[in-house]
């Protein structure tokens, strides 16, 4: 409906990255690394959040049933570097607090009595080894 904000967009996010590499000398190199996200409330239709009105013209689901509440995200890695730069190791984790969270959602109670929710990524972590020659 008019006046409505923009569908599966928030109006406000924030992206936050702090990083400092520490030489360790003829050992090569240790770089911690921090990314934060953050997303104000998302909405995946049109209600903003609360879905389909019913036959009498009544929104029943619960606010953002259809959308999202505010979140954050936090994702931690640590690499290492050889000292000739050519092998990096790194030890990750993204969603670090393992929050849930929707990517999507939709209302579906006039077809099959039901809501739709596409879930983001749990808690994930992992090693990544490169070489550049």
């Amino acid at each position: 409906s008019s006046g409505n904000r923009l569908l599966n967009a928030p109006r406000y996010s924030v992206i936050l990255t702090v990083q400092q590499t520490f030489p360790l000398g003829r050992f090569g190199t240790l770089t911690p690394r921090y990314d934060g996200t953050w997303k104000d409330d998302t909405f995946f239709d049109a209600s903003e959040g609360q879905g389909i009105p019913n036959n009498q013209g009544i929104q029943f689901l619960p606010p953002n049933t259809i959308g999202q509440e505010a979140f954050w995200l936090h994702n931690l890695r640590l690499t290492y570097r050889s000292p000739d730069g050519e092998l990096s190791v790194s030890g990750w984790v993204r969603n670090l607090t393992d929050k849930a969270y929707k990517v999507f959602s939709a209302d579906l109670t006039t077809f099959q009595n039901t809501t739709l929710h596409f879930v983001g990524d749990p808690r994930l972590f992992g090693v990544s080894v490169g070489y550049t020659f």
